[in-house]
């Protein structure tokens, strides 16, 4: 089986990123997650956490275009993978903040 880290680099590769062993192992030690740890049901949740903290910076590289070349990144369904990982973990959604509606009765 992989470790915890193996798994990250997978999935960050399916979206289409690629990420630096020094930045996987700052977002592994600012987690406190044993990245080395076999990917298993018991610590898939250690995953998920890690990726939640991935995420956002993910959203932070530009757009790629050089003559015929040019890359974007699906950043919508990016932000669709953080809001299930949101709502799986309990954990505040920052990336799609949901409007409040504030009494502003007592302002007259």
């Amino acid at each position: 089986m992989p470790s915890i880290k193996q798994i990250i680099q997978a999935r960050i590769l399916e979206f289409g990123f690629t990420l630096s062993e020094i930045t996987l192992d700052s977002y592994i030690t600012k987690t406190s997650i044993d990245g080395s740890r076999e990917y298993n049901t018991d610590n898939a949740i250690d995953a998920d956490k890690l990726m939640y903290a991935i995420v956002p910076m993910l959203l932070l590289v530009p757009k790629v275009s050089e003559g015929q070349y040019s890359r974007e990144y699906a950043i919508a369904n990016i932000k669709a993978y953080y809001q299930s990982l949101c709502l799986e973990l309990g954990l505040p959604d920052t990336l799609n903040p949901v409007p409040s509606i504030t009494d502003k009765s007592n302002q007259w």
